[in-house]
C-alpha cells in the first residue's frame, strides 16, 4: 500500500503563512495563528510607538 503523500498546496499554504508571519514580527508587531478555521489564518496585533497595543486586529 503506497504511503500517504503530503500535497503541494498544503506545502506552498504553509510558506505563505510563514512568510507573513516573519514580516510581521521584524515589523516589530505581533502575530497569531488560527489553526481551525477555514477564511482567516492570522490574526495581526499593532503598537504605537510607546509600546501599547493599538485598537482593533487586522485579519489574514
Amino acid at each position: 500500500m503506497p504511503r500517504k503523500k503530503r500535497p503541494r498546496e498544503h506545502i506552498i499554504a504553509d510558506l505563505s503563512v510563514n512568510y507573513v508571519e516573519r514580516y510581521v514580527l521584524l515589523c516589530g508587531y505581533s502575530v497569531e495563528r488560527i489553526e481551525y478555521d477555514y477564511g482567516y489564518d492570522l490574526v495581526i496585533f499593532t503598537y504605537n510607538a510607546e509600546g501599547e497595543i493599538e485598537n482593533g486586529q487586522i485579519y489574514v
